[in-house]
């Protein structure tokens, strides 16, 4: 008897042992790599997002948090307000009808000086999907002030290369992470929910997205940041969703900045679209937060090189030469393009500039 109790007793403690040893649970694996996966932008289903014949953009970054920048980081000082801020027209206040497609749009402002050989208007900006990565600096010239990575996650060496930080509220999942990092003095505009017109954006009705916006944007006004509108897809719903929010807010959301993203391959039909806009909502300013030359209507018909060198250097001295164009972030600083024409890519896989990448980052065209 005292021979068989021996035995289950050492059977029992092997078994013991042998599940402190077993598999470490998939939850406690990707623990310890979450910090690293939410610093980056979900571009995932982007081309299947892109099968409809109206302009959409890209997915951006999941609802995870993104991690707090370190407290040993001294950002810099807010800028002071714009005198050129306005309260979004009331409920009662309809914006006029968008114009025709075939309206010329009207001519663009004359530069307040002449632009150098190589540019120099300063309004080239940065959309970052990188994350934490040294290839930023390959991107930061004279020309280049503004960034972003739509989220709230500033890149650790941002203030040190010298970038203008614009956190963004990506939409209704990102409320806590929006809070917790954008402080006084964190960065310099904050910009709105990305495209809360489309289901597979931050999809928010006009009425959910202007209380949002009361609560958590419009009190960073008077932390010294300017705001910047929600982007809307370049759909038509994009344009009613807007005058929708605009109504919600009845008054009471300060917009500083329009923002706008567009896809297509007709430099023309760009120069319009953001020329309506301008007309028709009267902004302060206009971001540019998102565009390339994508033919997202036949994905078949591409732009070649040739084309793309074309487009770029039409649509970015134009909006150089506009005044009412503050910023524009040409979409491609990454080296899978998620569905977008690989040669519009600015970023070889080495995190240099492309050849076009070169270019528009020296405004040189």
């Amino acid at each position: 008897m005292a021979v068989k109790l021996f035995n289950l007793l050492a059977v029992t403690s092997l078994a013991i042992a042998a599940c402190s040893f077993g598999a470490t649970s998939a939850n406690a694996l990707s623990t310890g790599h979450h910090d690293i996966a939410r610093r980056h932008i979900a571009h995932d289903g982007i081309a299947k997002k892109k099968r409809s014949q109206t302009q959409r953009c890209k997915q951006r970054p999941s609802s995870s948090a993104a991690p707090a920048p370190s407290s040993t980081q001294a950002p810099p000082p807010p800028p002071a307000p714009t005198s050129s801020a306005i309260k979004v027209a009331p409920s009662s206040a309809a914006p006029p009808p968008p114009p025709s497609s075939s309206a010329a749009p009207p001519p663009a402002p004359s530069p307040s000086s002449a632009p150098s050989s190589g540019g120099g208007s300063g309004k080239v900006g940065i959309a970052w999907a990188n994350g934490d990565s040294p290839n930023l600096a390959n991107f930061k010239t004279d020309k280049t002030s503004l960034l972003y990575t739509w989220s709230a996650y500033k890149p650790s060496n941002a203030d040190q290369l010298g970038f203008s930080f614009m956190p963004m509220l990506w939409g209704s999942s990102q409320v806590d992470e929006f809070e917790q990092m954008v402080t006084a003095g964190y960065g310099s505009i904050i910009l709105g929910f990305n495209e809360p017109d489309q289901n597979g954006q931050s999809n928010l009705d006009p009425e959910t997205a202007a209380s949002l916006w009361k609560q958590h944007i419009e009190p960073k006004k008077s932390m010294g940041y300017t705001l910047g509108a929600p982007a809307v897809s370049s759909a038509d719903a994009g344009r009613t969703w807007y005058q929708n929010f605009l109504s919600a807010c009845n008054g009471e959301c300060t917009i500083d900045h329009c923002v706008i993203h567009w896809y297509g391959t007709d430099a023309q039909q760009f120069i319009d679209y953001v020329s309506g806009w301008q007309s028709q909502f009267n902004c302060p300013d206009i971001l540019v937060t998102e565009y390339a030359d994508q033919n997202f209507v036949n994905l078949n018909e591409q732009a070649s090189a040739s084309d793309i060198q074309t487009f770029y250097s039409t649509v970015n001295k134009w909006m150089d030469e506009t005044d009412y164009v503050k910023a524009y972030f040409a979409f491609g600083i990454m080296t899978n393009m998620q569905g977008v024409n690989q040669l519009d890519s600015l970023m070889e896989s080495s995190g240099q500039p492309t050849s076009l990448g070169w270019q528009y980052v020296n405004d040189s065209w």
